[in-house]
């Protein structure tokens, strides 16, 4: 009788126990009936399954980004010429600090607006204050008081609004009440940081002339980023929110935000966004990195178990569990591997025990070999 596996490496007495061992081994379905002896024989060990909680999932291609809202673009509110910059890509910023100065004619004629509509709205305050005091000793009409309410409401509208077109060019309200009360134009343009952060990218000058609009600074907070990570479509099944995600050289990690819906044509990959709140500083944007994804399980549906524990056959996975009077062939879906351990997603019962050793004679009876 041949052997059902291959055994050169044994010793023709321990060939011949182990031929012994498995002659008269039962099979039934899916279970493999040996006794206690045979499998002192066969030299069989058992493991217990070990529950997981989170599983290391494999690494893919990952890139830095920065969140959208902590991304700001400072541009020129105004056309003019780049007077002078105060900072420069990698420096970093407050809140309200100076950028840069600009020089720009047309503020003038900006500024000229809302002296104009300072003076109207002053106008209008007295001509109604006028109109009221007639009222009040019986000497005005009721309808003149209320044309000359809605005169003053008018200019105030208007007041308003050259206030806010003058913040929209550049001027914060410091300057536009020094206006207001002095009258001293200026042509001058201090484009301020709108957070704190890093400045990420210069984009023009000193001396360049620039348009209305013209992108001066890309600026960013970096205290929290995203990591894009594309992810094959059947592991990207298996992820979900609030999962882990990480770049294991470098220590930093945060939480899945995002799953994408869409396939990508170059690598046919999801999209998973992760915002990185641990160790962000160790990371810089446009950065390609190696990412992982340990995925959370539900207790009790995933386990470790040693490589050797589990047998492919057919393309299919299984693991021999133990029973009385043999093992059971137990299906198993292979949710992850790091070195010498295998992650089974199985409804193994609560005490099981697996086959750990000898899993390639337990396969030869289930399947038949050598009969």
């Amino acid at each position: 009788m041949q052997p059902p596996f291959p055994v050169p490496a044994l010793g023709r007495l321990a060939g011949a126990a182990l031929l012994c061992a498995l002659a008269p081994l039962a099979v039934a379905g899916d279970r493999i009936m040996i006794d206690a002896e045979q499998q002192r024989m066969l030299g069989v060990t058992l493991v217990a399954p070990v529950p997981v909680l989170e599983v290391p999932g494999a690494r893919h291609p990952g890139m830095v980004v920065v969140p959208n809202e902590r991304l700001r673009v400072v541009s020129a509110p105004q056309a003019g010429l780049v007077e002078s910059l105060l900072v420069a890509e990698g420096d970093r910023i407050t809140i309200g600090q100076p950028l840069a100065r600009l020089q720009s004619p047309s503020l003038i004629a900006v500024q000229r607006e809302l002296l104009d509509a300072r003076n109207l709205e002053a106008l209008a305050r007295e001509e109604l204050n006028r109109i009221r005091l007639g009222v009040k000793e019986g000497i005005g009409a009721r309808l003149e008081l209320d044309r000359a309410q809605s005169a003053h409401a008018a200019r105030v509208t208007a007041l308003t609004q050259a206030r806010e077109l003058l913040a929209l060019s550049g001027m914060d309200g410091e300057a536009v009440t020094a206006l207001e009360q002095a009258g001293h134009m200026t042509t001058v343009i201090t484009l301020t940081a709108p957070l704190t952060g890093v400045v990420l990218d210069q984009l023009v000058t000193a001396g360049e002339r620039v348009e209305a609009a013209t992108a001066v600074y890309r600026v960013a907070d970096l205290s929290a980023l995203w990591l894009d990570i594309h992810v094959p479509v059947r592991e990207a099944d298996r992820v979900s929110l609030a999962d882990t995600a990480s770049v294991p050289a470098t220590g930093a990690s945060g939480r899945v935000i995002t799953i994408g819906r869409k396939v990508h044509e170059a690598d046919q990959g999801v999209l998973i966004r992760a915002e990185v709140t641990e160790n962000p500083d160790r990371l810089r944007p446009g950065q390609f990195v190696e990412a992982q994804i340990d995925c959370h399980c539900e207790v009790g549906t995933v386990f470790r178990l040693p490589r050797a524990a589990v047998v492919r056959n057919q393309g299919k996975a299984v693991v021999f569990v133990h029973i009385d009077g043999g093992f059971q062939v137990q299906p198993v879906e292979i949710y992850g591997e790091t070195g010498d351990v295998i992650m089974v997603q199985a409804p193994f019962a609560e005490g099981a025990a697996v086959a750990v050793s000898a899993t390639a004679a337990l396969k030869a009876a289930w399947l038949g070999i050598g009969e």
